[in-house]
Parts: C-alpha cells; sequence; structure tokens
C-alpha cells in the first residue's frame, strides 16, 4: 500500500532530469561503427550465427539512443533513426526465435528486452510485422526463445501485459496457468487495461493510460540496489513504449484514443505515436546478414512469414 502515497510528479521531475542527463552523454558513433563491423563480419563468415542476433540488438540500441536524444533535446522526432532501430530490433527477436524451433542450448531472451522490441513494432505501425513477432513469442513460450513454463518473474509487468494484449488482438489464446503468468494483483494498472482496452469511453481510457503511466513511473528504479526494476534502464524512464503499443492496438481494432493526455510521462517528446506506418528502412547490410541467415535455417524461419517490402 506504500506505493499508494508516492508523489509521483515529484518522481517523475527527478527522473526526467536523471534520464535526459543520462541520454545526453551515451556516445553512438563508436558503438555504431563497430557494430556494423561485427555485423559485417557475420556476412563475411568470420563470426558464427549464435551472434548475429545479439549484434542486431545493439544496433537496435545504437539507433534508438539518438532517436531519444534528438526528441528529448531538440525536439526533433527523427522517425528514420526509429525505424532503423525497430527494424534492427525485429530481426534480433526473430533470429533468436527461429534458432529456438531446432536448438535446445541457448539462452532465452530477456523478457525486459522483448517488450521493449514488441512495443516498437507497434509503435512504427507494423501490423503485419507486428503479427509475425508475437506469433513466434506466443510459440517461444514453449521453447528456448522466452521459455515460460517456469515460474513467473513478476517484475515484468510490462512483458505479460503487452503479450496478453496481443494475444487478444492476434486470437492466440494463453493458458496462463501453464505459463505462469503474473496475476492481476501484481500489475493491477495493467490488468484494468486488459479488461477495458476495447472500450469507446475516452474518459476510462484516459484514467487507464494515467494508472499505466504511474505504474511506469513507480517502477523505473528499484528501491532495492541488488533487485531489477521493471523499467531499470534511463533509456526507458521517459519512453512509454508500453502505454503507446496499447494506443496503437485500440487503433487498429478501430477505436478512438484520446487527443491528448494529463500524465506528466505522456507529455514528453518521445510520448508520441507517428500518424502513419513508419516507412521500411533500406538497410543492405542487414539484408545481406539475413539472406545468410535464411541459408543456414531454410525450416520454420520466420523471416519468410514477413511481407515483401520493395528494394
Amino acid at each position: 500500500m506504500k506505493n499508494h502515497y508516492i508523489d509521483i510528479p515529484a518522481l517523475f521531475k527527478r527522473q526526467d532530469k536523471k534520464a535526459r542527463k543520462w541520454i545526453a552523454e551515451w556516445i553512438q558513433d563508436e558503438s555504431l561503427d563497430s557494430d556494423n563491423a561485427r555485423l559485417q563480419s557475420y556476412v563475411d563468415g568470420r563470426d558464427e550465427v549464435i551472434h548475429f542476433g545479439n549484434y542486431c540488438r545493439y544496433l537496435e540500441h545504437d539507433h534508438l539512443m539518438p532517436f531519444l536524444h534528438a526528441a528529448l533535446s531538440q525536439g526533433a522526432l527523427r522517425w528514420a533513426l526509429l525505424a532503423r532501430a525497430v527494424r534492427y530490433g525485429l530481426a534480433s527477436m526473430l533470429v533468436e526465435a527461429t534458432r529456438a524451433e531446432t536448438e535446445k542450448n541457448m539462452i532465452s531472451y530477456t523478457l525486459f528486452g522483448a517488450a521493449l522490441m514488441a512495443a516498437l513494432q507497434s509503435v512504427a505501425g507494423w501490423r503485419e510485422e507486428a503479427g509475425v513477432l508475437f506469433q513466434a513469442m506466443y510459440r517461444g513460450m514453449d521453447n528456448q526463445f522466452l521459455d515460460l513454463r517456469e515460474g513467473p518473474v513478476r517484475q515484468y509487468t510490462q512483458f505479460y501485459f503487452l503479450m496478453l494484449l496481443a494475444a487478444d488482438y492476434f486470437n492466440y489464446p494463453i493458458d496462463m496457468e501453464k505459463y505462469h503468468f503474473a496475476k492481476a494483483e501484481d500489475m493491477p494498472a495493467y490488468a484494468a487495461a486488459l479488461v477495458h482496452w476495447r472500450s469507446t469511453d475516452l474518459n476510462l481510457v484516459q484514467r487507464l493510460v494515467t494508472d499505466m503511466a504511474d505504474h511506469h513511473v513507480r517502477n523505473a528504479q528499484s528501491a532495492d540496489p541488488s533487485a531489477i526494476a521493471p523499467f531499470d534502464l534511463e533509456s526507458e524512464w521517459l519512453f512509454p513504449h508500453e502505454i503507446l503499443a496499447f494506443l496503437r492496438f485500440r487503433e487498429w481494432a478501430g477505436l478512438e484514443n484520446p487527443a491528448s493526455f494529463a500524465h506528466p510521462l505522456m507529455n514528453t517528446p518521445v510520448a508520441v505515436l507517428p500518424r502513419t506506418p513508419l516507412p521500411w528502412p533500406d538497410i543492405p547490410l542487414l539484408d545481406q546478414a539475413i539472406a545468410k541467415f535464411k541459408g543456414e535455417f531454410p525450416e520454420n524461419n520466420y523471416f519468410n512469414q514477413l511481407p515483401n517490402h520493395p528494394a
């Protein structure tokens, strides 16, 4: 009950200052060059497939961070950077999901990372790609991709929320007892949003978003230094990606969203959905890496399910 008395606006104000400072100090150029070199090494056959997914994750971060920095420091929404980040994030997950179809001894994708990557597909407005990804995640609950057959890790609330939201939209029924999902009492704000996500009452939607935003701010940092908070990375403190995904799913269902929101988290420069799907970015090196990967995994390869994009 103590969380009820947290001064959310004051906490958010402190997080806003710290997150902006941390993001501004992050250096992008050196990481981008080295991570492109790593991806090239896989294309050239100088590196193994087990590293391909990680290299895509690094490159997703290399593009997401400058997108966040430009928005927070200049108010500039550089959607092309976000599109590249989303495409690398999608690739990283489909690589690992494909490998998990046949490989037994691999490290499962982190649920924090999976939640962010899945949300970004929705933020970008890529419905078909999101459908392929959530199918991979749905199947991945039973293999090493996500492996949700063990007990729940309750701090991953945004993952459970997005997984159940997508399951409802894409019609993938989930046996929550089989997979030991977090219970409603572990994530009351998300549980309410799942019940009412198709509501046409915009006042209710406003309240749902406010409660989810409070949850996001409250869980950006853990009071226990040895524990991991749901939104532990400074890059996620001001970026309500799971709430934006919620609003996008409502759009996809043909529902109206409020024109504005009262919560400070929903008024950051990055709390914005692009009005139309972001253009698919042309990334030749990634295309070469995916082509090589498809040759190594010709069956059960999730890249084969993606829509064709003109070169």
